[in-house]
């Protein structure tokens, strides 16, 4: 898990904790239901704006690490099909193929 996903379910245990909370207290005041919806509805709109920064700096390092990830990759592609294009008998088989030509021509 990365810094940032770690940060993250920190950040839902920390919020499933308010919940509990209001709840816990709503119930020992005596509240109602609707009041107890009230209030967590109001909770839930005061969290939108933080929500959303919260998982957008997830996902974008989750994209980062992805991207170092496929760029590393692209790297030792590379550097194998180098090796593999410099060590291949490429003018033995060019002779041959040019032979072949030459012969159907």
């Amino acid at each position: 898990m990365s810094r940032a996903e770690g940060a993250y379910a920190r950040a839902l245990k920390e919020i499933a904790r308010h919940v509990g909370a209001i709840i816990a207290g709503s119930y020992t005041e005596s509240k109602d239901e609707h009041s107890i919806s009230a209030m967590l509805n109001a909770y839930a709109d005061a969290l939108k704006p933080w929500a959303t920064a919260t998982a957008r700096r997830m996902i974008e390092d989750v994209n980062a690490r992805d991207l170092a990830s496929w760029k590393a990759l692209g790297r030792e592609i590379s550097a194998q099909l180098r090796f593999d294009i410099t060590r291949a008998p490429v003018g033995e088989t060019m002779r041959a193929l040019l032979g072949e030509q030459v012969g159907l021509i």
